[in-house]
């Protein structure tokens, strides 16, 4: 049913809601390369998709060397849900499906750290130096390292947006503005794309033939800034994801547990029973969330009782990536309207 009812605020999103968060699907699927169709193989390739999926579900990557991580690892074929063999030119490869609510129940049982579906979406300059100079990546003339960092990214599971650098950009946005790391005409060239968060980055070469990286993300108010050298550029941009995964997470990821907390949400704005069914759906729809009880109507406004794994904090942040409700007064007020 929670399916169907995220399924449904996304058709209705496309009429309704203004939406710059992306809500990333597959965090509970993954692919694991297997030798052959026998028991043992499968066993152990199902604790390596058990892995993966983790580390996307909680974007810790060293979430799999805690004890509660294990406990779920050692019990990956009681999660799945389905599984099916498919032959690639390079390998036999085993798609695994894990049940969703036993997997989150679990998660929240050994108090381990679950990011929600809506993850912030992060637009990408990224600015490579060869000897022909310096020139935007792009689809068209990079498509190898666009794939390198779409790949690393969705092994965490954070949605990656590339600019079009078409006649627009480059009318708000020169390769040298990227290269210099000037703040105000990248933040300006992103709002186009309703990004949640900007990185821009510059890649020399590095020896003979590697890479070396240098990143800045502006996520909200807060700038960071690393950087990644080595002689292979696929493993240099995978560890620049990383280190965007790790930021993201360490601002959104919250730690769960199995009891839940029971908050109260005020949301105004609502007019009509469309309003209505539409704030339901949508707060019913996020991750952080469990049950959503109508405590109150009035004329208005809807008073909602949830019940909340992540507390008001991850409510908040929740609602303030989706861009479908509005703060209405601080942070622990509780008071929202519909966009």
């Amino acid at each position: 049913m929670k399916t169907f009812r995220l399924l449904f605020i996304l058709i209705m999103g496309i009429y309704s809601f203004p939406i710059s968060a992306v809500p990333v699907s597959g965090l509970y699927q993954t692919t694991v390369s297997v030798a052959d169709e026998s028991i043992s193989s499968r066993t152990t390739a199902l604790k390596k998709a058990m892995q993966q999926v983790l580390v996307k579900l909680s974007g810790n990557i060293n979430i799999i060397n805690q004890s509660g991580a294990n406990e779920i690892i050692n019990r990956a074929q009681d999660y799945v849900q389905q599984f099916r063999y498919q032959q690639t030119q390079e390998s036999l490869e085993i798609l695994v499906t894990f049940d969703e609510n036993a997997l989150n129940q679990a998660m929240r049982t050994y108090a381990l750290t679950l990011w929600g579906r809506e993850r912030p979406a992060v637009i990408v300059w990224l600015v490579n130096e060869s000897d022909s100079g310096r020139q935007m990546v792009s689809l068209e003339d990079s498509p190898e390292i666009l794939s390198s960092l779409e790949k690393a990214a969705m092994t965490r599971g954070v949605p990656l947006l590339f600019p079009l650098f078409d006649l627009q950009d480059r009318e708000q946005l020169s390769v040298s503005d990227v290269w210099a790391g000037f703040k105000e005409p990248v933040l300006n060239a992103s709002r186009r794309y309703q990004a949640d968060a900007v990185l821009i980055g510059k890649m020399s070469p590095f020896g003979a033939t590697g890479a070396d990286t240098q990143w800045t993300l502006f996520l909200d108010d807060q700038t960071q800034n690393w950087s990644a050298q080595g002689d292979l550029p696929e493993l240099v941009l995978t560890e620049s994801m990383n280190r965007l995964a790790d930021s993201l997470a360490n601002q959104y990821a919250k730690i769960t547990n199995s009891g839940g907390e029971l908050l109260q949400v005020t949301v105004s704005n609502i007019y009509n029973l469309k309003d209505y069914a539409s704030t339901l759906l949508y707060l019913e729809s996020l991750q952080a969330v469990t049950e959503v009880m109508v405590k109150q109507v009035n004329q208005g406004e809807v008073v909602f009782e949830l019940i909340s794994h992540g507390g008001r904090l991850a409510i908040n942040q929740a609602i303030r990536l989706g861009n479908v409700l509005q703060l209405a007064g601080d942070e622990s007020s509780g008071l929202y309207r519909l966009q």
